[in-house]
């Protein structure tokens, strides 16, 4: 799984993670992630992938702890 590169990230945590500042959202690289998997465009998510890859996503999901994904509609 490739870890994603923190300075990556900040522009998706100041995005997605508005209860933190980007430089210690990133230090939470998975919920920047899933927060972009859940609430993020279709760009983003996109540009994600590739950035992290399918199987880093997945991981995300997998491991993710309750309340980290909205219900699905």
């Amino acid at each position: 799984m490739r870890q994603p590169d923190p300075d990556t990230l900040k522009p998706f945590a100041a995005r997605y993670v508005w209860w933190r500042a980007p430089d210690e959202a990133v230090r939470f690289p998975q919920r920047v992630v899933a927060q972009v998997m859940d609430i993020g465009d279709f760009f983003d998510v996109r540009y994600l992938t590739g950035l992290v890859g399918e199987d880093h996503l997945r991981r995300v999901l997998v491991n993710a702890e309750a309340g980290m994904f909205s219900q699905a509609i």
